[in-house]
């Protein structure tokens, strides 16, 4: 056990021997980053938070850490420390809060530990008001993948445009449009849309978003489905769904087939993740509304079975 610093001979944990070093100014910079759902965001934003001012608390608590850092991680030296700067921003894009924790002292140890109890204990307070909801406001939660109109179910739905032009606003979205109006004859209520470039993390963020924040039952994309080396959101989408649906693309690229034999080229997937349905229909207005035409009633089935915990009448 000699070569381990943090062992004696009898192979058991020792607080490290520091007293010989020569004191000096040390400095330590920590950071981390706390992902919510826009809705959250907004609340922390305008201050909106049942609890307050959580970032005001949030910082509070990280420089307590920090100042408790010998208390909680075993073996770290109590150190004198001459200053902690703790920041916590908002980033628009991200829908987060980053947190950057400086942490200094004139000693003969570092300071790593407590920037890093700095920026997790800030990010534990910071976060801990967004997963705690009201029982009204779970059940808020739990509804929101359909509601019920007429004495009927009318699933929630998404669409999204994956397009790098669309994105720098050089090429007007179509398909998109088209497809929220399919949706909404079809009795679908439509609570999202957005235009995304042909990115792989922007794709896997909206559809995560889509899918475990805003609790959308049917998510189209549209777009990204083809060879150029940019066409990627298959990709993303296997990387974010849990079940994979084949025969919905299979049906889509045999509908598109009669049309033109350049319907094998198409590389679209679909699944599942959690109870969101998530489907890739082409980039062209026209290719997007024959594919999902080939396949909505048979969605809205397959809907009734996500959502029915088992029970649905799969021989009616």
């Amino acid at each position: 056990m000699s070569d381990f610093t943090h062992f004696n001979e009898q192979g058991r944990a020792k607080m490290v021997d520091v007293g010989e070093k020569p004191v000096s100014e040390r400095t330590a910079v920590a950071a981390g980053r706390v992902l919510v759902n826009a809705e959250t965001f907004a609340l922390i934003k305008s201050g909106g938070m049942k609890k307050g001012d959580v970032l005001t608390v949030a910082q509070i608590a990280g420089v307590m850490g920090a100042k408790r850092t010998p208390d909680i991680i075993p073996m770290c030296h109590p150190i004198l420390l001459g200053g902690i700067d703790l920041s916590l921003a908002l980033d628009e894009t991200r829908h987060s809060v980053e947190i950057t924790a400086s942490v200094r002292c004139d000693g003969r140890t570092g300071v790593e530990m407590e920037a890093l109890t700095a920026v997790s204990t800030a990010a534990l307070t910071e976060g801990y008001d967004h997963h705690r909801h009201s029982p009204a406001q779970e059940k808020r939660w739990r509804t929101r993948r359909f509601r019920a109109e007429g004495g009927s179910v009318m699933y929630t739905a998404a669409v999204i445009t994956v397009s790098d032009k669309g994105a720098r606003g050089e090429r007007e979205d179509t398909s998109g449009p088209n497809l929220c109006r399919i949706l909404a004859e079809k009795g679908y209520d439509v609570v999202h849309t957005a235009i995304v470039p042909d990115d792989a993390g922007e794709i896997q963020r909206q559809l995560r978003y889509c899918s475990d924040d805003a609790q959308i039952a049917l998510v189209l994309t549209t777009g990204g489905t083809g060879f150029s080396p940019r066409d990627i959101t298959p990709e993303a989408t296997l990387a974010v769904v849990e079940r994979q649906t084949p025969g919905i693309p299979e049906a889509m690229r045999a509908e598109s087939m009669r049309i033109t034999p350049k319907g094998c080229l198409s590389r679209s997937v679909a699944g599942i993740r959690g109870r969101t349905l998530i489907i890739n229909l082409p980039g062209s207005k026209k290719a997007a509304e024959e594919n999902i035409l080939a396949v909505i009633d048979p969605v809205q089935h397959g809907l009734d079975m996500l959502y029915s915990e088992g029970s649905a009448d799969c021989g009616r």
